[in-house]
């Protein structure tokens, strides 16, 4: 199970390694069955299905009726952002996209003071929710709060090629999300995902084609392919289609293909990770400091996770 089950999970959410990560905090669900009823297969077993929450709307309850598993838009996650940002603007809010903050204090009456990259550029704030990495968030923290920047500092990330593959005709012999691999078989790739099977609305529409995604490195980045920074998108190409004739006999040249290498994108939730957590959010309250800070970082790496966490953050803010 630890080998060929966890082990490809935890890659391919997480894309580390399953001896340093906690699966208390990568995996919950995992980790409550095994805690709850002994045993993992047990668990899933007698565990019963989920209800719909009573506060739902119709289109969490037409999820929960059709039972989805993924879902996007038609022209992709960046619609989500934007649909937000257009309700903030609507709503009266100001959005600064080219601020950059360098370093922020708190007075004695526990208001926020934000300091800009640009002269004289001074925010304040009756209360910071940070979204940035808890790398980025530790930099700008007053001395004063040494010790919450020394947690923060704990929590690392790892760097992640995305390669993003089209193929003239259909190059698949199989359908599905996609596929996993352990990291005894291959410490190079992390996982493959069949695009045009989960979401064939994206394929290009003039004639047959096939998109798929390949995700490598993470935990094994530095020592497969050097450091991020210099990187050869070439070399991680041709690994990309070394790695897909062998697993998927896939024969043919790709049409289309773009190399993306995100640095400390995704975060390592490793062992100690909820206790680290409690003591990070024990320091905001025992100094009553008007911070939170939510985001893949803490709570999940995935955006239900971000999104569902944020908004409780939010109402608890709200409801001192």
């Amino acid at each position: 199970i630890a080998d060929y089950i966890i082990d490809p999970m935890c890659r391919g959410i997480f894309a580390g390694d399953i001896k340093k990560l906690s699966i208390k905090s990568c995996l919950p669900m995992v980790y409550n069955l095994e805690e709850n009823s002994g045993s993992v297969v047990k668990g899933l077993f007698f565990s019963k299905s989920p209800e719909i929450p009573k506060d739902a709307n119709s289109l969490i309850a037409k999820a929960f009726a059709e039972k989805w598993s993924l879902w996007t838009f038609e022209k992709g996650l960046t619609t989500l952002v934007e649909a937000l940002e257009n309700k903030l603007l609507e709503s009266g809010v100001t959005i600064l996209k080219t601020t950059h903050l360098t370093s922020i204090k708190i007075n004695e009456d526990k208001k926020i003071e934000a300091k800009g990259a640009r002269k004289g550029e001074v925010f304040v704030a009756d209360h910071l929710i940070s979204g940035i990495s808890s790398k980025q968030l530790a930099g700008i923290l007053p001395e004063e709060h040494a010790m919450l920047a020394k947690h923060l500092l704990k929590i690392n990330a790892v760097t992640v090629a995305a390669v993003n593959l089209e193929f003239d005709g259909s190059v698949l012999d199989i359908e599905g999300f996609g596929l996993l691999y352990p990291s005894r078989e291959s410490r190079k790739v992390l996982g493959v995902i069949f695009d045009s099977c989960t979401f064939a609305q994206g394929d290009r529409r003039s004639s047959k084609s096939t998109r798929l995604t390949i995700f490598l490195g993470g935990n094994y980045f530095e020592e497969q392919f050097g450091d991020p920074n210099e990187a050869n998108k070439d070399h991680i190409k041709n690994e990309t289609i070394i790695a897909l004739r062998k697993t998927l006999a896939i024969q043919e040249k790709p049409s289309k293909v773009c190399v993306s290498i995100h640095r400390e994108c995704i975060p390592q939730y490793n062992v100690g990770h909820s206790d680290l957590l409690q003591s990070m959010r024990h320091y905001v309250a025992q100094y009553n400091l008007p911070l939170t800070f939510v985001g893949s970082w803490y709570d999940g790496v995935g955006i239900n996770d971000c999104v569902y966490h944020t908004q409780l953050a939010v109402d608890k803010l709200f409801h001192k």
